[in-house]
């Protein structure tokens, strides 16, 4: 069954306030822009955009009753951290009232933290999520331009971002982030790896 964009606006904005909702539609404009350089599907990137904070209008205690609801097993670092449990409420409610697919399902549940591995999509809406126009943080139109380049390092660059506000803070990291900035760092160098090889290849065949 085919997205139904008109349905999940409608949706976020009875529940979300006009600072979300213009977050959420900001979101989509980003995260559109960036599948349509990437050769994403755009029906897909647009229902993660606007279904990423679905479930931002549930109190926590609602947002975990959803999760147990589904088997979801809900870490400590989790449930100390709560303003990551909208990603895996909002992702069954995706799935459940907008029939979305896996794959919109997974980037809704990586946006907050990020996970291994992650997909194109994942890092599409993860980047957008920190870039789309309404964002006021240092150092956006750099990152803004490096993921229409490259996705793995855009991906990096606003992680980066994110950890050194958390650090500033004094908050704990979910092990969910290091891990996926891990991976994301071999990632980028396997393509620096694959990148110099071709261009070596490419040298040596002259």
């Amino acid at each position: 069954m085919p997205f139904d964009a008109d349905q999940a606006t409608a949706y976020v904005s009875e529940r979300l306030s006009p600072e979300r909702i213009k977050h959420v539609l900001g979101v989509r404009e980003t995260v559109l822009d960036y599948a349509r350089v990437h050769g994403l599907s755009a029906e897909d990137a647009e229902a993660a955009a606007l279904l990423h904070d679905c479930a931002k209008w549930m109190p926590i205690d609602r947002q975990i009753a959803v999760c147990e609801a589904h088997g979801i097993e809900l870490s400590e670092d989790d449930l100390a951290q709560p303003s990551v449990l909208h990603a895996f409420a909002g992702a069954e409610l995706a799935r459940e009232t907008f029939g979305a697919s896996p794959e919109v399902c997974r980037a809704i549940r990586a946006h907050t933290t990020g996970w291994v591995p992650m997909d194109p999509l994942d890092m599409a809406l993860y980047v957008a999520d920190y870039t789309e126009p309404n964002r006021t943080h240092d150092g956006l139109e750099p990152i803004r331009q490096e993921a229409r380049r490259n996705l793995v390092r855009a991906t990096l660059r606003t992680m980066d971002g994110k950890l050194r506000v958390l650090l500033d803070r004094g908050t704990p990291i979910h092990p969910r982030t290091v891990s996926a900035r891990n991976a994301l760092i071999r990632l980028a160098a396997n393509q620096r790896s694959q990148i110099n090889a071709a261009r070596d290849a490419a040298v040596a065949g002259d």
